[in-house]
């Protein structure tokens, strides 16, 4: 965070450092892509503290550049490569529908928003 400020966003000044997944994370990681996948999906950032998702980023996903930054690789080529190609089949849906976002998003079935 920027001095004087509890935000690590990075428009409030924060800064993107690398960092490991744990194996906590990994597996909330693990949990929630089917979900995603199956809601169509195919490139999300999601934002952890510890093993708790707090944000999904479905519009803007970011952190490309910086990972290609830390990990010396290039990962644009790649992700535009697998972004063209046609979707994967439909996982089956997720074990944990509360992270799902569109059950987040959507009213029950047969009723209107």
């Amino acid at each position: 965070p920027a001095a004087g400020d509890f935000r690590s966003n990075l428009h409030a000044g924060g800064r993107a450092e690398p960092a490991a997944l744990d194996a906590a994370a990994r597996a909330t990681l693990a949990a929630i892509g089917p979900g995603l996948v199956a809601d169509g999906l195919r490139l999300v950032g999601v934002d952890l503290i510890g093993d708790q998702v707090i944000e999904l980023n479905v519009f803007s996903t970011g952190g490309l550049r910086d990972a290609e930054r830390f990990s010396g690789q290039d990962f644009s080529d790649r992700v535009v490569r697998a972004l063209s190609q046609a979707p994967p089949a439909a996982a089956p849906p997720s074990s944990t529908p509360a992270l799902s976002p569109s059950s987040a998003t959507r009213p029950p079935e047969g009723q209107q928003p």
